[in-house]
């Protein structure tokens, strides 16, 4: 057997059976440790091609170093070489790691499931970061079943002494790697006595070496080349002598090797890799694939498959490829460097490869066409965040107004690390040279950009900016041809998306839908799988709006589809998952919606973060932690109100969740403080729950008389319940209580009735108990339930007065919340379990409760040092 993908190597080469008995040793890491020059692309080859073990080979490329890029390659690597089944997390993996899915729980999860050893070569990783060499090294910790060998030319974690302290390693050093006396001879094709060997063994016995004394032919050369090799182990191919010794070899290959032959290896060397047709591109030379063959016989490089394509390329091997790009860089004029750096861009962006055509068309200054590989690649190119930001740095603000791709790439990449000001910059920019390409006469250019200037005003909490513009390109996107819209492809579908988000923030919701199934519909026709992000966003927004029932059903379908690996645990899902954790807080099972506040936390940066933050502070709640809740949300507004990242929409939902979250924890001076100076229903629902939870039904009454609250199902459903408070013994009263059953109860929702303050939650009981009309005493019983159910859970209390307790009683309900067990409760209190009894039945009494959740809720607003329900503390409030 062998590892996929392993470089065919040139039959010249020697077998070097020594290196091939240490990589196949029983260590799960072994790692070649050599400057260039060394054999261990070779060495390593060599092991891979006659291994028994099953795995991948893979080259680490320049600005392919960073987690998700690394684990992304391997995953495409083995989904290529038929390791993984299409239900393993690796299958397709590289979308997920974009969508925001942590790429070592992949590579874990999904080796794992393989049930077998596996083993993973990586050659040059001197071009890993340091987090992705420590996370790789994790993994190897935990999946037992994974072998790795690796070859860098860098001292980084994975050749650190300390490393064998954790794991069985084994490092194969230059000692080791370089040429012993015979493999020198057999390589030279000299006698064991020649002054050659000597030579080379002398000057560090580097393969890299002997390999070039063997091109040059001569003594005379080997000398020459030899006094020019670094003896002390420093990378040779970075030092300047490197360059005398390639031009050495070239001016004596020129005697050997035809003059087109080495013009033409020069010329390719401007590429990192290439095929016959870029080679016949950049050389202009029809004898090209005979040049390729000659090359690879001659040790220079090596074909390779591309992975998922079925062709094959040729790459130099490391020493020589660096060594002649510098050389031949050095003596190329700029025009030509450009245009060969322009062609390779334009390849590498054919071939799918987004970072290495972003970094030459930037080395070529090419900025329009950077701006166009983003357009394009910007999903993949985020899996390279790190190597994205340092090749568009160079950048200046001018020409990021002039490239408004490029200014949104940076903002984005920029946003998800927090740096909010640098965000806020490059979304200006964004902004700015979007609007500078709206105006010209096409009509996709124009929605294209229209696109991105909505995008990065949302982004930058501009939303009134945004809502202007996604009006726009609303009606753009309508009166667009039907060729223009084939043109656009997947970006008509963004388009609506984006207007659709933008209107779903500010609170637009039927506008919102409608966009949604626009996006749905238009995304289906093309066959684009964006069509499911649109899904999701309809089914997000039906559970935010109080339609759980529909959002159920859709949610039960929509996971049934074959969604892009990746999309649902990213941004992509972000509305569908948050559609589930919703539905299961209406039900009750806080359980698994914590497990989906849980997962849902790794994307607290991204735009969505107001809803999820919201979802979070309701579970606290219903959690009987009113206390957590305010702190959690107060330190997230906190935060971003210093980022300037909230929308006034979103700190106006905010400020009333806050409000809620106050009355409940018994501060209705607080929640009342906590309301926005607005005329929104909803805020006037939120005073009249307030002043329903004082005990003032009149001034409840005329708050919610006075108000249209048929913006949302939600609002309508809650503003039902609060109305139900009206005067029991009037004779509308069981009419207001039966029409929760089509307002609230039809639609799946139960939250709108926890939110009542419990003594209207008593109240509505009393009425149904008193209702005794035929049919309706039937409909009766059921609503009945669900407000027994509610009572049982409510949240909010009745505003009482000071709760009068003893010392000893104040000293149990300052307990009470910290120890499940009576044991455990007088353990801490010093007292005996009977007594904690006693002082427990006295203290629940004083409260008007019957159980120890019941006390804690009541006890939340307590501060802990006077007599409990006084109104608490002071306490933050306003969130704008």
């Amino acid at each position: 057997m062998s590892l996929h993908g392993v470089p065919r190597l040139s039959r010249s080469l020697i077998d070097r059976p020594r290196l091939a008995d240490a990589l196949d040793a029983a260590t799960p890491l072994i790692v070649l440790h050599a400057p260039a020059g060394y054999g261990k692309t070779v060495a390593l080859s060599q092991w891979a091609r006659a291994t028994a073990l099953t795995g991948v080979w893979l080259r680490v490329d320049q600005g392919a170093g960073e987690p998700g890029a690394l684990v992304g390659a391997l995953a495409q690597a083995m989904t290529d070489a038929g390791q993984v089944e299409p239900d393993n997390p690796l299958y397709g993996a590289r979308h997920a790691i974009v969508a925001g899915t942590d790429p070592w729980e992949l590579l874990r999860r999904g080796i794992r499931m393989l049930g077998t050893d596996i083993a993973i070569a990586l050659d040059e990783c001197e071009n890993l970061e340091t987090d992705t060499v420590l996370g790789l090294l994790q993994v190897l910790l935990d999946v037992p079943s994974l072998v790795l060998r690796v070859a860098t030319r860098r001292t980084d974690a994975f050749a650190e002494p300390a490393l064998a302290i954790r794991l069985d390693v084994q490092v194969i050093s230059v000692d080791t790697l370089r040429l012993t006396p015979a493999e020198a001879s057999e390589m030279l094709g000299v006698g064991p006595e020649s002054p050659r060997i000597g030579d080379v063994l002398l000057n560090g016995g580097a393969p890299g070496l002997a390999r070039l004394l063997t091109l040059g032919a001569s003594a005379h050369a080997g000398a020459a080349i030899g006094s020019h090799l670094a003896a002390d182990g420093e990378d040779a191919s970075s030092r300047a002598s490197v360059l005398d010794i390639v031009e050495s070899v070239l001016r004596i290959q020129r005697v050997r090797w035809s003059s087109p032959f080495v013009d033409f290896i020069e010329t390719i060397a401007l590429a990192d890799r290439v095929d016959v047709d870029l080679a016949t591109e950049l050389t202009g030379d029809p004898e090209a694939p005979r040049w390729l063959d000659i090359a690879e016989s001659e040790g220079i490089g090596q074909w390779q498959p591309l992975a998922g394509s079925g062709e094959v390329i040729f790459t130099m091997s490391p020493f020589f490829m660096r060594t002649l790009d510098r050389v031949v860089r050095s003596r190329t004029d700029t025009e030509t460097q450009r245009a060969a750096d322009l062609a390779v861009a334009a390849w590498e962006f054919r071939h799918g490869n987004g970072y290495v055509a972003v970094r030459r068309a930037a080395d070529a200054e090419a900025w329009s066409m950077v701006n166009d590989i983003i357009c394009v690649d910007w999903h993949d190119l985020l899996r390279s965040p790190n190597a994205i930001m340092r090749t568009l740095e160079a950048l200046t603000p001018a020409q990021l107004q002039t490239y408004p791709f490029s200014a949104l790439m940076l903002g984005v990449i920029a946003n998800r690390r927090g740096q909010r000001q640098r965000a806020l910059a490059s979304f200006r920019w964004a902004v700015h040279g979007a609007r500078q390409r709206m105006r010209g006469p096409g009509a996709v250019e124009r929605a294209t950009y229209t696109t991105v200037a909505v995008v990065a005003y949302r982004a930058s909490s501009q939303l009134s900016s945004a809502d202007e513009l996604s009006r726009e390109l609303l009606r753009d996107l309508e009166e667009m041809s039907s060729e223009d819209r084939r043109a656009m492809g997947p970006g008509y579908v963004q388009g609506y998306l984006e207007v659709g988000t933008t209107l779903m923030h500010g609170g637009q919701f039927a506008e919102a839908a409608e966009c949604f199934r626009q996006a749905t519909s238009a995304g289906e026709l093309l066959g684009e799988p964006i069509a499911l992000q649109a899904i999701a966003s309809t089914v997000g927004l039906l559970a935010i709006s109080g339609d759980i029932v529909g959002a159920a059903a859709e949610t039960a379908d929509l996971r049934g589809r074959p969604w892009p690996p990746g999309w649902i645990g990213g941004y992509q899902g972000m509305l569908l998952e948050l559609a589930e954790t919703i539905i299961r807080l209406e039900r009750g099972d806080l359980v698994a919606a914590r497990v989906g506040v849980d997962a849902l936390a790794s994307r607290s940066l991204m735009e969505h973060w107001a809803l999820l933050l919201q979802g979070e502070a309701l579970l606290l709640l219903l959690e009987g932690n009113p206390h957590d809740a305010l702190r959690r949300l107060d330190a997230v507004v906190g935060s971003r109100r210093a980022q300037r990242g909230i929308h006034p929409p979103e700190a106006t939902r905010l400020a009333l969740t806050r409000s809620t979250l106050a009355l409940a924890a018994g501060d209705a001076a607080g929640a009342l403080r906590s309301l926005p100076r607005s005329s929104d229903p909803a805020v006037a629902l939120s005073r009249a729950r307030i002043c329903l939870a004082a005990g003032d039904a009149a001034g409840a009454l005329g708050l919610l008389h006075a108000q249209d609250f048929s913006r949302t199902l939600r609002l309508a459903a809650e503003a039902a319940a609060a109305l139900c408070l009206d005067a029991p013994d009037a004779p509308e009263a069981p009419g207001f209580v039966h029409a929760l059953q089509a307002s609230v109860i039809d639609h799946g929702m139960r939250i709108p009735l926890l939110l009542v303050p419990t003594t209207g939650l008593d109240t509505m009981i009393a009425v149904i108990d008193r209702d005794s009309r035929g049919q309706g005493e039937q409909v009766g019983r059921g609503i009945r339930a669900h407000l027994v159910a509610a009572r049982e859970a409510a949240v909010i209390g009745a505003q009482r007065a000071t709760v009068a307790l003893s010392p000893r009683e104040r000293a149990v309900a300052r307990e009470l919340a910290r120890h499940e067990s009576i044991a455990a409760l007088a353990a801490a209190l010093n007292v005996s379990p009977n007594t904690v009894k006693s002082q427990l039945r006295s203290v629940y009494r004083k409260l008007g409760v019957t159980s120890r959740a019941g006390a804690i809720r009541a006890l939340a607003g307590w501060d802990g040092v006077g007599d409990p329900l006084a109104g608490g503390g002071k306490r933050p409030d306003a969130v704008v």
